[in-house]
Order: structure tokens, then sequence, then C-alpha cells
């Protein structure tokens, strides 16, 4: 091999290399910076997707719930039915409890409401049978009301009040000049009695009446009665209910009695001399009321007749004229008897309270 010297040559041979490692080291840098930017992301690719949850894949439960759902669909119904059931039940004893709870009330009502005169209890009930004949009587008077044996006793306690004001056994302050309780006052009718309408009534005492020891005469012969008597008289009723309220002695003192008036042998009221059923109008207000209606069932359309607008207006007319009448009728059906007590007859009073005369003797 032929070797040329030759200064160029090896100056440019010699400066090649040096340019190729330059570029070399440049070329390992920068492949060096690119792999440390890759690590570097990813490191942080890798961070952010570690706090991400990766969720499992859901499963189909379609098929399994379509399978299960006709398994479990009559044990459903079957605790649904006795959900109702319960329910149906506890319903239907709130609703019994209820109507018990309304029940009590009113029999409580009913028990209050039916008051007697006479209580055991002294002056309480007294006073409380007194307040409900008050209360009644502002609506139907003192002499009216109708109703029989109710009406009496409302009649009977509000012009008496035979009550004791205590239970104590006491001894009388002034037996020479008291009518005891349970004295008997004979006594005749002064005047009329007819139970179509409630009035006053008078009577005289037939004999002298004494005292409670027998020392003195406490009511002479002559003494004037004064009273009440009442016009509820009910079917088959046969006396009238009298209250004697005052009796005025001759030398014209006089004392509230507030007894029952009766008849000769101590039987409440007095017995009726006659008594007026009233049978013809009862009877006739039945047979006119039977008359109306069998007319007003002819009368209406003739059988031979074609039923037409003049045919239907007889109709109408005959039947309202009918109901009309019958609605009259009806009200004068039930009559009350009348009872007449003749002047003269022989009556009693039965003394209700204890009678003390002594005050108005001593200042005489």
């Amino acid at each position: 091999m032929v070797m040329f010297k030759n200064d160029n040559v090896s100056s440019t041979s010699s400066a090649t290399p040096v340019v190729t490692i330059s570029n070399a080291k440049k070329w390992q840098a920068r492949l060096f910076l690119v792999v440390s930017v890759s690590l570097v992301l990813g490191g942080l690719y890798f961070r952010h997707f570690s706090k991400v949850d990766i969720k499992p894949p859901e499963e189909d439960t379609s098929t399994a719930t379509n399978v299960a759902a006709p398994q479990l669909s009559p044990i459903q119904q079957e605790i649904n039915q006795i959900k109702s059931d319960i329910a149906t039940q506890q319903t239907a004893i709130a609703i019994d409890h209820r109507e018990n709870e309304e029940a009590e009330k009113l029999e409580k009502m009913r028990m209050v409401a039916s008051t007697t005169v006479y209580s055991s209890s002294g002056t309480t009930g007294a006073s409380q049978a007194t307040n409900q004949v008050n209360a009644s009587q502002s609506n139907n008077g003192v002499l009216g009301g109708n109703g029989g044996g109710d009406a009496n006793t409302q009649f009977m306690s509000h012009v008496s009040d035979s009550s004791t004001p205590t239970a104590t056994a006491t001894r009388m302050e002034h037996p020479e000049t008291t009518l005891a309780q349970g004295t008997m006052i004979t006594a005749t009718l002064e005047a009329r009695i007819a139970s179509d309408l409630p009035g006053m009534i008078r009577a005289v005492t037939s004999e002298d009446i004494y005292s409670e020891d027998g020392s003195l005469v406490l009511l002479p012969k002559g003494s004037r009665l004064i009273g009440q008597y009442t016009n509820a008289i009910s079917q088959g009723q046969q006396r009238v209910f009298v209250i004697w309220q005052r009796v005025i002695r001759p030398d014209h003192i006089s004392i509230q009695i507030n007894s029952p008036g009766t008849d000769t042998l101590g039987g409440a009221g007095i017995g009726a001399d006659s008594i007026d059923h009233h049978f013809i109008e009862q009877f006739g207000n039945a047979s006119l009321l039977s008359i109306i209606g069998a007319g007003a069932a002819n009368i209406g359309v003739d059988a031979q007749d074609q039923f037409n607008s003049a045919s239907a207006y007889r109709e109408a007319l005959a039947d309202s004229f009918a109901q009309t009448a019958q609605n009259t009728l009806r009200s004068r059906g039930v009559i009350n008897p009348t009872l007449y007590i003749n002047q003269g007859k022989p009556i009693s009073v039965f003394v209700a309270r204890d009678l003390d005369f002594y005050s108005a003797l001593t200042t005489r």
C-alpha cells in the first residue's frame, strides 16, 4: 500500500471523528431526556389509575329474578292477605269499642234523666227533682201537660215537698199544735171537676181535725181547702190527680199543706163519677177515613175511560183530597177520655208534711 502524506487529508480525517463523537453525545442526551420524561409520565399515569375504583362487571340478574318471581309471588300474596285480615279485624274491634262507648254514654244519660220524685239521699234528691220539674213547667205551665203518669209525677213534685230534712231522730217541738205527716183530712168538694182542662178546686172540711197529742183542734170543721187538678188523662185512667195547696181556717189562719188528694179509703186521686170515652167521635173519624179512602180509589179513574190527561187529573185530585182528609182526621183520631167528678163528693187529703200552728196560735 502506498501512503501519501497529505497534510490536508490528515487534518480532515482527524476532524471527522470529533464531529461524530459530539453528535452521538447529543443523541444520547436527547434519548435520556425522552426516557426520563416517559418514566415520569408513566408514573403519573399509573398513580392516577390506581386511585380509580375498578368496578367488577355487573351480572345479568334479570334471568334469575324472572325465574325466582313465580316462586315468591304466592308467598307474598299470602303475607299481604294476612296483613289485610289483621287490619280488618283491628278496624272491626275499634268500631265495636266505639259503639260500646256510645252505648254506655246513652245508658248513663238515660239513667240520669230518669230521676224519681222521692230520693233516698234526703234533701239532695228532692232538690234535684224540684229543679227538673221547674224546668219542665217553664215549657208546659203549672197546670198543663199531657202524658199520664209522668205528668202526674211532675205535677205532684211541683206543688208538694214531702222529703224529710234529716234522717236523725228528733223530738217534735210542739205536738200540741202540730198536725203530723200522714194525718187524713176529710172534706167535701164544693166545685165540679171536668178533666178536659186543668183548673182550681175547692173543698170544705167535714169534721174537726185534732193536733198530734189530741189536745187541740187545729182544723175546725168548715175550714176551706184550695187545690189544683191536672188534665193529664190517659186511656183507661179513671181518677183525677189533685194537689191541695192551702187550708184556711174560719178564724183566717192559713197554712200551706201541699198534699195529695185521695178517696175516702186513702187511694191516690179522686175517682170519677162518670167518664166520656168519646166513642162516637173516634169511630166516626175511623168510618169517615174508610169512606174517603174507598171513594178516592173508585173516583180516580173509571175502568171504561181511556187513560188520558183528564183521567190522570181526576186521579191526582182524588188522591190529594184523600191524603188531606186523612191527615186532618188522624190528628183527631186519639181522643183522651174526659172524667167528671160532681160537687158534694166526699174526699180525703193525705197530709204530706208536718204542719206546725204554734207561731200562729201563740201570737194572737
